[in-house]
């Protein structure tokens, strides 16, 4: 079934939410606080949990068993307490306008990541992060912030832009794709320090800007990748104002 929530949520720190399929939404305007807290326990199989205009704060409390579906998020994510966000499955999903900021770390980290904002709207990490399947850029832009992301599954940019700047590290497991895809836009820009996109360990990865994609870099360092290196196809683009110089 669906629920729609229109004031406040909150879980109890003895609490149990179960969401095995269908929605719950909490719609509540975008408050004072702006961050609507998870105190208990959730488990997620299936469905969504949507936040829709506010932030999503797992508390110090807060426990989970996630397999499957989807946690969105209209403004803000916290996971910054150890071990309170650990998911074996299921997508965070980062939608709304505006700027916001994401924080996942202390042993926290999250299965599949997915920006899908509006076009003007920015993330930024405020921690290192860590996604043990997919980092996913559909709209919007994702800001490093001088910090550290690792993807195990791979990287695909379908229509935002991931900026890689100042002292920033994208970082790829081995045999992984960092995929620029049709309307997609990977900025690797260091001004007083280099940005990187590299391997997490061992292995190599594959860099493909497709046809439509379109690839910035200044003062970056690209290492690690595949026998093919940036890989250009036909069609794909090169910013004119960040030209590998």
């Amino acid at each position: 079934g669906n629920v729609l929530v229109h004031g406040v949520f909150a879980t109890a720190s003895t609490s149990s939410l179960i969401i095995s399929g269908g929605s719950l939404i909490a719609d509540s305007p975008l408050h004072a606080k702006g961050w609507e807290y998870l105190n208990g326990h959730l488990t997620m199989t299936d469905g969504l949990f949507e936040i829709k205009y506010n932030s999503i704060q797992f508390s110090a409390s807060a426990t989970n068993t996630i397999s499957g579906g989807t946690l969105r998020s209209g403004e803000a994510f916290d996971a910054t307490y150890p071990g309170t966000f650990q998911p074996a499955g299921g997508s965070v999903e980062i939608v709304g306008t505006g700027d916001n900021t994401i924080y996942c770390n202390s042993g926290n980290y999250f299965y599949n990541l997915l920006i899908n904002r509006d076009p003007s709207a920015g993330s930024y990490l405020y921690t290192d992060i860590t996604v043990n399947n997919n980092l996913t850029v559909n709209a919007g832009t994702l800001h490093l912030l001088g910090l550290t992301a690792k993807v195990l599954g791979g990287v695909t940019l379908t229509g935002g832009n991931l900026l890689v700047d100042d002292n920033s590290n994208l970082l790829l497991a081995g045999s992984t794709a960092l995929n620029v895809n049709s309307g997609g836009k990977l900025s690797v820009i260091g001004v007083a320090a280099p940005a990187i996109v590299s391997r997490m360990a061992t292995g190599n990865y594959t860099l493909n800007v497709q046809s439509g994609g379109t690839i910035a870099a200044q003062n970056g360092i690209f290492e690690y990748m595949d026998v093919n290196g940036i890989n250009l196809l036909a069609g794909s683009m090169v910013d004119p104002g960040y030209t590998f110089n």
